[in-house]
């Protein structure tokens, strides 16, 4: 898949609206979208939905990609309460 601008502006603009404000503990699932275009918004630091931070969860642990094992989420919502 070849990313652009517009992809991270449009889906930025949309995941904002479909999700609201963030409250403190919140988290949201995104599983209607192929593994390639979930790579591309994680690895795009201009993709951030105001108010939320980005992860992909995936075998590999990668910070610079936003990219974090399954343990790791599990911890993070565990942590939130």
């Amino acid at each position: 898949m070849i990313w652009s601008e517009l992809h991270s502006r449009l889906l930025g603009d949309t995941f904002e609206k479909v999700l609201g404000r963030a409250d403190q503990g919140a988290v949201a699932y995104v599983r209607c979208l192929t593994p390639d275009v979930v790579e591309a918004m994680a690895r795009d630091n201009a993709f951030a939905p105001s108010g939320w931070q980005v992860l992909r969860v995936a075998a590999e642990n990668d910070p610079s990609a936003r990219t974090i094992t399954a343990d790791q989420a599990v911890e993070l919502r565990e942590a939130k309460g």
